[in-house]
């Protein structure tokens, strides 16, 4: 048995030669943290002159299911939905969580959220002191 399927089995006979380069790749150092893609998997930041675009890839969610937070210089973005009482599926549910922290200010009362085509789009407008100003020399 393999992989806990008790139907499959094996006619080859297991050989040494087969393990050789199982876990040659593994023991390879990392140049990209995985746990930090890990976390922000789906997510892209664009910054523009006066606000910050967060999207979020979140597919099989309806706009109702999101809760959106923000606190601390940190966005908080929670999604859950379970199927329907009444289709009693085995599948269906989902969940996701995700934190995004920023070294710049925001201005906690100009939020806004949009979702469409399985995209969460947050716009975030930089606070007053985050933003460039020109300053014209006379």
């Amino acid at each position: 048995m393999r992989n806990g399927l008790p139907v499959v089995r094996r006619s080859v006979r297991e050989f040494p030669v087969n393990n050789w380069f199982d876990g040659f790749f593994n023991n390879l150092p990392s140049f990209v943290d995985q746990e930090s893609v890990a976390k922000n998997q789906g997510v892209y930041i664009q910054e523009q002159e006066n606000d910050v675009l967060v999207y979020i890839d979140a597919p099989g969610f309806e706009g109702k299911d999101f809760d959106i937070q923000f606190g601390e210089n940190n966005l908080k973005v929670e999604a859950e939905h379970k199927p329907e009482e009444e289709l009693k599926l085995p599948f269906g549910h989902r969940k996701m969580k995700r934190v995004i922290e920023f070294s710049l200010d925001i201005d906690h009362n100009k939020l806004d959220a949009t979702y469409r085509s399985g995209v969460l789009c947050i716009k975030l407008a930089k606070a007053e002191k985050a933003q460039w100003r020109k300053v014209e020399v006379k």
